[in-house]
């Protein structure tokens, strides 16, 4: 067999194997730059600016971080744990806020005195001084023959950051 070649059909046949190479080149130029390597390399000015470096980005990052969330309390409670669910894990005696707590009554056992509370739940218990009541933190200082004294103590974080201590002291008294 012979083949007879003009010079039309080797050029044909070269412009064919050019445009292969070069499209064999660019598939591979596409693969190599999705790679992570060559990901950081790309051009990135289509995207948001990344403060770490444009100076420009700083400044509005650093104004809106020095800007105070409108939604943060100007009080955070300390003491409270979060999360803490419904509070079915605490006893009643310390579920309740202190107004909701009923004295039924005042007794004497050998000297000592003890007060009748009622909770909202109907239970009853005989509390002595320096026992917790409400869900406050509140501990009994005194137990007198129309009431008891309780010393409620808040820990808090006030507007500025600075820890405080609130002690407030409440009066229990028989209801009419």
């Amino acid at each position: 067999m012979i083949y007879v070649v003009t010079r039309g059909v080797i050029y044909i046949e070269i412009i064919a194997v050019l445009f292969f190479l070069t499209s064999v080149c660019s598939l591979v130029a596409r693969t190599q730059e999705s790679t992570p390597e060559n990901m950081l390399d790309t051009d990135l000015s289509h995207e948001k600016s990344d403060p770490h470096t444009d100076p420009q980005a700083k400044t509005e990052t650093a104004s809106s971080e020095s800007k105070r969330d409108p939604f943060r309390p100007f009080i955070k409670l300390l003491n409270e744990e979060e999360g803490s669910g419904d509070g079915s894990l605490v006893p009643p005696i310390k579920r309740y806020p202190l107004q909701e707590f009923r004295i039924a009554g005042i007794l004497w056992i050998e000297g000592e005195p003890r007060a009748m509370i009622v909770d909202p739940e109907k239970n009853t218990y005989y509390l002595a001084i320096g026992d917790e009541i409400g869900n406050r933190g509140g501990v009994i200082l005194e137990i007198r023959n129309t009431g008891i004294l309780v010393k409620e103590t808040r820990y808090y974080e006030d507007l500025f950051g600075e820890n405080k201590i609130e002690v407030k002291n409440v009066v229990l008294s028989f209801q009419e």
